[in-house]
């Protein structure tokens, strides 16, 4: 049995997307938990069909596969070149959909290019607060004056620390199952039964995670998102199982920001069908 050990966020999630065959896997997650998520997030998010939509972070790329016949076009950036690979290939057949592998914390695209943006999971990746700044000032670029930027999971404490509750096997299998019904329930277990038996005969690598991950609470996390030329309202993760105990959600605004900081003048990005294409 092969083991790798991630010593960062996101070398582990780069491991995730080189060795783990089930794309729920990405998010550490099941089907119904990340189906849960993203359609809370569509409700929460006034897409229009003129939008074009940037997801930094789009993992299995759920999202974007419920959206792209509603708006006009959407981008993609992930710095991991094996999650581009899975993506280019199931988008291949949509036009409007592309990716792009992201290789520093520079935006590949002109000023004032989305009227949606979203990073779902990923400031907890970011190596430390001057990342999750210079991120959030890219965004500020490309997004137009009336964008709304959706910014999902942000940890206000630290996880690797937080005391979890262990139920007796027999109470985590009643819960599950009440959960997810009867055909989830054992569609789910033939999956994990089928990682492990990968796991153990070598065909797919035993991932252990990095405990490390950024937590800010919510007045300070506003108060970078202010910073960056934001404004905006902070709401509990909701989760398939209630409300998190550790994640926020943060539904944003752009404000006025200094003209130094401005680069108009630039050329808006080329339609999705111009460009190379998934």
């Amino acid at each position: 049995m092969q083991t790798m050990r991630a010593t960062s966020r996101v070398e582990e999630y780069d491991l995730r997307a080189r060795y783990l065959k089930n794309d729920y896997d990405m998010a550490g997650r099941g089907r119904l938990e990340t189906e849960f998520l993203i359609k809370r997030l569509i409700s929460l998010v006034p897409f229009a069909p003129e939008d074009r939509v940037l997801d930094i972070g789009p993992g299995n790329g759920l999202l974007f596969h419920l959206l792209h016949a509603r708006v006009a076009e959407c981008h993609g950036v992930d710095p991991s070149p094996a999650m581009i690979e899975r993506l280019q290939q199931k988008f291949r057949s949509c036009p409007n959909v592309q990716f792009t592998r992201l290789t520093s914390s520079t935006l590949p695209f002109p000023d004032k290019s989305f009227e949606k943006v979203v990073l779902s999971s990923v400031i907890t990746y970011m190596d430390d607060r001057n990342a999750v700044l210079r991120t959030l000032s890219e965004v500020r670029r490309v997004s137009t004056d009336e964008a709304v930027i959706f910014i999902g999971e942000v940890p206000f404490l630290d996880e690797a620390q937080a005391p979890r509750p262990q139920l007796p096997l027999s109470e985590r299998l009643r819960h599950k199952l009440r959960e997810e019904g009867m055909v989830e329930f054992v569609r789910s277990a033939i999956i994990k039964l089928s990682k492990k038996l990968r796991v153990l005969f070598g065909r797919e690598p035993a991932l252990i995670a990095s405990d490390h991950g950024l937590h800010f609470n919510e007045e300070t996390f506003l108060m970078m998102c202010r910073q960056s030329g934001f404004e905006g309202i902070v709401m509990r993760t909701e989760t398939l199982h209630g409300l998190s105990k550790s994640r926020n959600d943060y539904l944003l605004h752009p404000i006025e920001v200094p003209a130094s900081r401005s680069t108009a003048g630039q050329p808006r990005p080329s339609r999705a069908s111009q460009a190379t294409t998934a």
